[in-house]
């Protein structure tokens, strides 16, 4: 069985690199904010207030698959 710590820490790592937010953006992440939608539908995680205290979408494009271990 794998530890917590050792879960969390893959997840954290494989968000950050996936998405290249910010570390003060991925601790200010709310769980609905991990499958927001862009306006043409596709998957994007929200930040609510990133740099210069502004809200944006990023896409994961081609790495949606990094959810899979953020669930995990």
């Amino acid at each position: 069985m794998r530890k917590p710590e050792k879960l969390r820490d893959r997840a954290v790592i494989a968000f950050l690199l996936a998405t290249g937010i910010r570390e003060g953006e991925l601790c200010a992440l709310h769980t609905d904010d991990l499958r927001a939608r862009m306006d043409d539908g596709s998957l994007a995680v929200r930040i609510r207030e990133g740099k210069g205290a502004k809200a944006r979408k990023v896409p994961y494009g081609e790495h949606e698959r990094v959810l899979r271990i953020v669930d995990d």
